[in-house]
C-alpha cells in the first residue's frame, strides 16, 4: 500500500463514531487545558472544528530543534493518560506551531508499507 505522507492527517467527526474517538477527544481536551497558554492558543487557532479529532497515520516525523523543549513538555503533560499516538502527534504539532508553518518537504513523499505475508 502506498501512502502520500501529506495526506496522512485526517479530521474524524467525534459524533457518530466509536466511543474510542469520544474518549480520545476528551483526553485531548484534558491535555489542552493543562498546556501553557502559548501552546493552547496555537492549538485552538489551528483546529478548524472542535467536533472532530485530528488523527495521523504517518510514521515519519521531524521535530525542529527550536521545538524540542515544547515537545518534551507536551509529552510530560500527557503523562500516563491513555492517549493514542495517532492522536497525540497531531495534538503536539498543532500546539507547537501553526500548520501554515509546517515544512512541505514531505508533501510529495510516498512510502510503501510492507504487506503481511
Amino acid at each position: 500500500m502506498l501512502i502520500l505522507v501529506s495526506k496522512s492527517w485526517a479530521a474524524v467527526p467525534i459524533d457518530g463514531n466509536s466511543d474510542w474517538f469520544k474518549k480520545q477527544a476528551e483526553l485531548v481536551e484534558k491535555v489542552v487545558s493543562t498546556m501553557p497558554v502559548h501552546l493552547q492558543v496555537n492549538y485552538k487557532e489551528s483546529i478548524k472544528n472542535d467536533q472532530s479529532l485530528t488523527i495521523c497515520n504517518s510514521e515519519v516525523f521531524y521535530i525542529p530543534r527550536k521545538f524540542v523543549a515544547d515537545f518534551s513538555n507536551l509529552i510530560n503533560l500527557v503523562g500516563d493518560l491513555d492517549i493514542h499516538h495517532k492522536v497525540a502527534i497531531p495534538l503536539f504539532f498543532l500546539a507547537m506551531d501553526s500548520a501554515q508553518n509546517f515544512d512541505s518537504v514531505f508533501n510529495a513523499m510516498i512510502y510503501e508499507q510492507k504487506t503481511a505475508n
